[in-house]
């Protein structure tokens, strides 16, 4: 087996102390699996497994999302129109990467908006229950509960649900068209892009941290994203098509909780190092329907290394 290693994920200097030991897990994980006998293909530290794939055929694959990112590169008149070639842009970019704007990473290619996409699948969800009061959000907040949201914005403990707009309630039913488009032609360029990538250096499947930050306390403030690392890093290249798996990789000794502060940039602050055995995963991904190779290799990690506990209060499970 060759296994990649996402390095975009585990760079310590673009992270903070709250990353650390979930990097260290997955290093170890990774020296693990070579042992097992797996082929690593591993960039090193600082380094990025799909960088040049994206520098070489981002700008082709995305399209107008990338001539809208970089307006220096492809400028438009007033009226909308180009006042330069763009294709040409993209064809002297194709053979030349090194012309490529920088700042496009694996961490910022971005899941591409879908106007309207969560008040479809939320209003078809209602009318499939076949419940003749409640069809649409509107229904449903009509004969719903008000609730106190003890985190008004979001984050850990919020009672709005991720991804909904701040206050909730009709501001659901503000979309009166879906558009999709941007969604669909990112899944593609990021799919164009991986598989590219996979296939050159000959992958089976690729390794990185489920997420870089361990558990929170509930209530409390959310790990902000910090250059392109969000708090769940499977959800990116899961959303897009490739089968992930994860699986025990460890624990932590100690965390470093985020709390209010005014005082600090953004609101919030570290806290100093408290000890905490928390739980640590790594995450497999493999290509689209290869899910029978992504539980070999997990199911060999496992016998190998016996990460899980299982919980204090729950016994063996009987036969």
């Amino acid at each position: 087996m060759r296994i990649g290693v996402i390095r975009e994920y585990m760079d310590r200097k673009l992270f903070n102390k709250a990353d650390e030991e979930s990097i260290a897990a997955t290093e170890k994980a990774v020296a693990d699996l070579q042992k097992l006998g797996a082929a690593i293909v591993d960039p090193g530290e600082g380094g990025a497994l799909f960088q040049k794939y994206i520098d070489k055929y981002a700008p082709s694959a995305m399209n107008k999302l990338f001539i809208n990112r970089f307006p220096a590169a492809f400028p438009f008149d007033d009226a909308g129109k180009p006042t330069a070639d763009h294709i040409r842009t993209l064809v002297d970019m194709f053979e030349n990467p090194s012309l490529v704007p920088g700042g496009l990473t694996l961490r910022s290619l971005g899941g591409g908006q879908a106007l309207g996409e969560s008040r479809y699948m939320t209003e078809l969800y209602l009318a499939e229950r076949g419940d003749t009061r409640i069809r649409t959000q509107k229904d449903l907040n009509d004969n719903s509960k008000a609730l106190t949201d003890p985190n008004p914005d979001g984050g850990p403990g919020s009672r709005r649900g991720e991804g909904a707009p701040a206050g909730g309630g009709d501001n659901a039913r503000t979309p009166m068209t879906m558009d999709t488009a941007n969604r669909w032609l990112t899944r593609f360029a990021v799919q164009q892009i991986i598989l590219q990538a996979m296939e050159d250096m000959k992958l089976d499947a690729m390794i990185c941290p489920t997420g870089n930050i361990p558990p929170y306390k509930l209530g409390q403030p959310l790990e902000p994203t910090l250059n392109g690392r969000g708090p769940s890093i499977w959800s990116f290249l899961g959303t897009q098509g490739f089968p992930e798996l994860g699986v025990p990789a460890g624990w932590t000794t100690q965390v470093y909780d985020r709390v209010r502060d005014a005082s600090a940039p953004g609101g919030t602050r570290l806290r100093d190092p408290i000890p905490a055995k928390l739980p640590l995963s790594v995450m497999f991904f493999g290509r689209p329907f290869s899910e029978p190779t992504l539980f070999k290799i997990a199911a060999a990690y496992e016998a190998a290394t016996h990460h899980r506990e299982p919980p204090p209060e729950f016994g063996p499970v009987k036969n």
